[in-house]
């Protein structure tokens, strides 16, 4: 049975690629557009020869991607810059 806690990113959490998944590759960055119960839809930064994830991103931005190939970005780590 799969609950919310089971369910790693929420949508707009910034991810990064940890393992090749199709036209998905190590080190690629974007942002969740879509989490279902064992994937996330993603839309990268760079155009990747994707498609849109059912019109949710940019067409070819986009990729459907399982959980354990995904981690999220820590976005309040802090840079070293003053705001």
């Amino acid at each position: 049975m799969t609950t919310e806690k089971n369910i790693p990113f929420k949508l707009g959490d910034r991810v990064i690629v940890a393992e090749n998944y199709g036209v998905a590759h190590i080190g690629m960055k974007g942002r969740t557009i879509y989490v279902g119960n064992f994937n996330a839809g993603v839309e990268f930064d760079e155009y990747i020869s994707g498609h849109s994830c059912d019109d949710k991103g940019k067409n070819g931005f986009c990729y459907y991607i399982t959980f354990p190939c995904l981690k999220k970005l820590n976005t309040n780590a802090w840079t070293g810059q003053k705001r």
